[in-house]
């Protein structure tokens, strides 16, 4: 049960999950997803072999809320929005309850507390099968004073808990008292590899995310701006400082240092990690960092905050560096040289990077984390890792 899930093979919304679907597969559990409608999109789906079915929350106008990353904004903008999510609420929950009503479901798998868990939680406990709950970042972020005690509520209707970062596990503990498994999710690591890895001359620096105060890519635009003149930037993404961002670049005076790619499919995304230098994550409380999981797998170092989950990634100094500033691009292109000037440390940053990455997102390793969650919830029991 999700709101966000790859729409077809390829795309970049929720491309975890079905990379979570297909590990999951190679340990004999079968996968079957539900998730909102959007417009053009098939209510009864296979997507790269897994059965999907989206509910129809509203007509193609309202049905804007999933796949786009923008749900949160949408819902506090506007009583429509607020409309909206009632309704995707409901129809996830019937959904979740005609499915369940065949017998055949061992596990409710819920990611994300909201609006998922939220909306199947009480089905799951009528219906006596154990529901996991997975918290990926965004939903943490938003249980904050009232919205806490909702969040409580859906997690304590969970036989299991688990998160994808020790960030998120440590703030979860304030919201439920349940045990948390800490599992990342898996990555294609076929496809992030570094078999087409050819980097660019000059060198070019890489970001990839939202563009938007949370990911914090005017840090970045700073950054590149006090960096030689030489020095790229490829910016893979769209959102709602794309306007703004693109003001920065020409009052910087960098608008022909940077190439705007916008929203990218996953299929595109090796090809940019492998031409990089470096990838750059400016992010405020990341709840994993994906990006950089994948940058490592293709061997490119990467310069992070050492902020939410993106410490269990990145190891500062060995596959590359962890900053604390949010403001100050001082600290930001000191780092970024040190990493471009020295190909040969970047180099084994690089090797060293994807050699811990396929201990930590590798699918076998995924698939084996949570099919322990899954045993161990259908017997009552909730491990801590």
């Amino acid at each position: 049960m999700t709101h966000n899930f790859p729409r077809v093979r390829g795309d970049a919304a929720g491309g975890f999950l079905l990379d979570l679907a297909h590990a999951l597969a190679t340990v004999d559990i079968t996968v079957d997803v539900i998730a909102p409608h959007a417009r053009g999109l098939p209510e009864r789906d296979v997507v790269d072999g897994v059965q999907v079915q989206r509910v129809r929350y509203g007509d193609d106008a309202d049905e804007t809320l999933a796949y786009t990353g923008t749900m949160a904004e949408q819902v506090k903008a506007s009583t429509r929005g607020k409309r909206a999510m009632l309704r995707m609420i409901g129809a996830m929950r019937r959904a979740t309850r005609h499915r369940m009503a065949s017998g055949d479901i061992d596990i409710v798998h819920a990611h994300w507390w909201f609006p998922a868990a939220l909306a199947v939680g009480r089905t799951a406990v009528r219906s006596r099968v154990p529901m996991v709950v997975t918290s990926h970042g965004s939903d943490a972020r938003m249980a904050t004073g009232m919205t806490a005690s909702l969040a409580s509520f859906a997690l304590g209707r969970a036989a299991a808990v688990t998160t994808v970062s020790q960030w998120l596990a440590q703030r979860l503990h304030l919201l439920t008292a349940a045990p948390i498994t800490v599992a990342p999710m898996p990555a294609d690591i076929d496809r992030f590899t570094t078999a087409a890895a050819i980097r660019a001359t000059p060198p070019r620096l890489l970001f990839v995310g939202r563009l938007n105060a949370q990911k914090n890519p005017a840090l970045l635009l700073r950054a590149l701006a006090a960096l030689p003149d030489e020095i790229q930037l490829d910016v893979v993404g769209d959102g709602q400082d794309a306007g703004l961002l693109h003001a920065l670049g020409a009052q910087l005076g960098i608008a022909h240092r940077i190439a705007w790619h916008g929203q990218q499919p996953r299929d595109a995304m090796p090809a940019f990690y492998a031409r990089a230098s470096c990838t750059v994550v400016p992010s405020r409380d990341e709840g994993f960092g994906m990006v950089a999981a994948e940058s490592l797998l293709c061997e490119t170092p990467v310069v992070a905050s050492d902020s939410g989950g993106l410490p269990d990634i990145v190891r500062d100094g060995v596959t590359g560096a962890l900053l604390t500033s949010f403001d100050d691009p001082a600290p930001w292109s000191m780092a970024i040289r040190a990493i471009v000037g020295e190909p040969s440390r970047r180099a084994v940053m690089g090797a060293t990077g994807r050699e811990q990455m396929l201990a930590l997102v590798s699918p076998a390793a995924v698939a084996e984390r949570y099919r322990s969650v899954y045993e161990a919830a259908r017997r009552g029991i909730v491990r801590a890792r």
